[in-house]
């Protein structure tokens, strides 16, 4: 069997809805998640965001102990963050 197509429109827009964006801002250096991914609620990503945190603090202690700062911003779409988590480690 074949199909015809004419009658659809010339232009199609295909949108995928993700889920939620984990910005990493560290020491000030900005980079921007545009991918997210697919988690099923709010609480979810926030447990992500903070074992995400936490790991990257974890991996930057490794070897030397030196001041960072941390943060994960978690987007769901709204103009305002779903929610921050900031994990520091200052030395005296």
């Amino acid at each position: 069997m074949v199909r015809s197509f004419a009658s659809l429109p010339s232009t199609v827009v295909v949108t995928r809805m993700t889920g939620p964006r984990f910005d990493v801002i560290e020491n000030g250096r900005t980079i921007r998640d545009d991918d997210g991914m697919d988690l099923l609620s709010l609480e979810a990503a926030r447990l992500e965001a903070a074992r995400t945190a936490a790991e990257m603090l974890r991996d930057r202690t490794q070897e030397k102990a030196e001041p960072a700062d941390i943060r994960l911003v978690v987007r769901d779409g709204s103009p305002e963050p779903a929610c921050t988590v900031v994990v520091a480690l200052k030395i005296q």
